[in-house]
């Protein structure tokens, strides 16, 4: 007997309108996120969507009118949050697919330029007062317990106490004779968190006075 098994095929869904195309997210000078898409033809107006960095939980971010381009973010969430867009037409079904989630493109510079001072007082320096910069992380590899897991290496936060302040351009390092040690500095934002480490810069003391002879901007 042969047995044959018909497989039921769901409608493919037919769009309204074409997807929107061109959705941008930047940072202003006062750290709100502008965006900015194509206009489509046809539309009745635009959804747009965000999310939080996390769980896939996509809330409605306003709605907006026929030919409307450009939406500025001023929620809490704004620098932490992915975006999309939809284009609506005049009737609920009426819409396009959904748009590729975008992240916003900020101007953060992240302090690569850390150099090690010696003398008497060795210290780190770098540039500070970046934009959208309102702290700064210091630290340094060490070895060492690390919990239950036995004595590695570890970056050890030198400013475990608070962060240096957005003006800060350096940070005093005790460095004993003959000896080495290697730095980094991480740039902080209240509304984002750290910004990527810099690369690291290796620091060393001897007895006829101090040497950086090792730095990678790439970090590690």
């Amino acid at each position: 007997m042969i047995v044959t098994y018909l497989e039921r095929l769901e409608p493919r869904r037919v769009f309204a309108l074409p997807t929107p195309t061109g959705l941008f997210a930047s940072v202003n000078s006062s750290e709100n996120v502008v965006l900015t898409w194509d206009d489509v033809s046809g539309e009745a107006g635009y959804r747009l969507e965000a999310r939080p960095q996390g769980p896939n939980n996509w809330a409605t971010l306003i709605t907006l009118g026929s030919n409307v381009v450009t939406y500025t973010d001023t929620s809490a969430d704004r620098l932490t949050s992915y975006y999309r867009i939809v284009a609506t037409g005049a009737q609920p079904s009426d819409e396009s697919p959904l748009s590729e989630r975008i992240f916003p493109e900020t101007d953060y510079d992240d302090p690569v330029q850390v150099e090690y001072v010696g003398g008497s007082s060795p210290k780190l320096v770098w540039d500070a007062n970046l934009h959208q910069t309102t702290g700064y992380k210091v630290h340094k590899k060490v070895f060492g317990p690390v919990g239950n897991l036995g004595n590695r290496w570890y970056w050890d936060d030198l400013t475990s106490s608070g962060p240096l302040p957005a003006t800060a351009t350096e940070f005093p390092v005790t460095m004993t004779s003959g000896s080495s040690a290697e730095f980094r500095v991480s740039r902080l934002n209240t509304s984002s968190g750290f910004s990527d480490l810099t690369g690291f810069v290796l620091g060393r003391r001897t007895g006829t006075g101090d040497t950086q002879p090792r730095h990678d901007p790439g970090g590690r």
